[in-house]
C-alpha cells in the first residue's frame, strides 16, 4: 500500500478533499482548496502535499501533508481532519510522524 492509495481511499470514503502533489506552495494550495470547498459544501475540509513536498518525498523519504477543517460549518478541527488523515495513512501502512498537536503538520515516511 502507499499513500496515494491511502488519499485515493481518503477522497472516496470520506468528505475530505485530497489532492497529492497539487500547486507548487502551501499558500497556493490553500487559496485553490479554499475555493473548492465552497464550491462543495458536504465536504468537511481538505488534505494535500504541494510540489515542493513532492520533491522531498523523492529526494528524502520525507513529507508535510496540509489539512484545514471547513470553518463555515459543521463543529469538526483541525485536529479531527488530522485524526482521520492519520487513520487512513495507517490503513494503508504508510507511517506516519504525528504527535495529535493540531499546531503540528503531520508528515509521512515515503513508502510509495
Amino acid at each position: 500500500m502507499s499513500i496515494f492509495e491511502a488519499f485515493k481511499d481518503l477522497n472516496k470514503n470520506t468528505n475530505i478533499i485530497c489532492r497529492r502533489n497539487y500547486q507548487d506552495c502551501e499558500h497556493c494550495a490553500t487559496t485553490k482548496l479554499d475555493e473548492e470547498l465552497e464550491k462543495h459544501k458536504q465536504k468537511i475540509g481538505y488534505a494535500y502535499w504541494t510540489e515542493f513536498d513532492e520533491h522531498l518525498r523523492i529526494h528524502r523519504n520525507l513529507f508535510y501533508i496540509g489539512f484545514s477543517n471547513r470553518f463555515d460549518k459543521y463543529n469538526i478541527s483541525n485536529k479531527d481532519i488530522a485524526e482521520i488523515v492519520c487513520e487512513y495513512l495507517t490503513k494503508h501502512n504508510v507511517k506516519h510522524m504525528w504527535s495529535g498537536q493540531e499546531s503540528q503538520v503531520p508528515g509521512a515516511e515515503r513508502l510509495c
